[in-house]
């Protein structure tokens, strides 16, 4: 008679996920990140203002930049297609460089829209925890 504890995750649950094709693959890690991203974004803001509040609804656009620019500098330093193939120290530098520039190109767009009453270190707050969020979802991941 096995005494085997179910209350343990095993791989197995995530066995189905490798055997995808890989642009199916790269677009969940895109959605894993996209729903972590927005989170992120949220917590910068709370972190930055000292309690848990949603920002004003005329605002929301300015802050889901943050989540947009990230995906889209990870896309273009490949951090989704090496994320299809495996994790490796090489995943994590591109993931860093990616993140770092999301700070400057958030910047950019927040002086050139001119937007007023938007606490400018949410911008380097979410470059901290997206990053660390985008590698603890890899880390979970593999």
């Amino acid at each position: 008679m096995s005494f085997e504890s179910t209350s343990q995750p095993t791989t197995a649950s995530l066995l189905w996920l490798q055997e995808l094709p890989r642009h199916i693959k790269m677009l969940v890690i895109a959605l894993a990140d996209a729903t972590v991203l927005i989170g992120m974004v949220l917590l910068a803001y709370s972190i930055r203002i000292s309690s848990l509040e949603f920002p004003a609804r005329e605002k929301l656009a300015i802050y889901m930049m943050g989540p947009l620019l990230s995906i889209l500098f990870a896309g273009l330093w490949g951090v989704y297609m090496s994320a299809a193939r495996g994790y490796s120290a090489r995943l994590e530098r591109n993931l860093f460089i990616s993140q770092a520039m999301v700070p400057f190109a958030w910047s950019g767009f927040l002086l050139i829209a001119g937007t007023e009453g938007f606490p400018r270190s949410t911008v380097l707050i979410y470059f901290m925890l997206s990053f660390l969020a985008m590698v603890g979802v890899r880390r979970v991941a593999y």
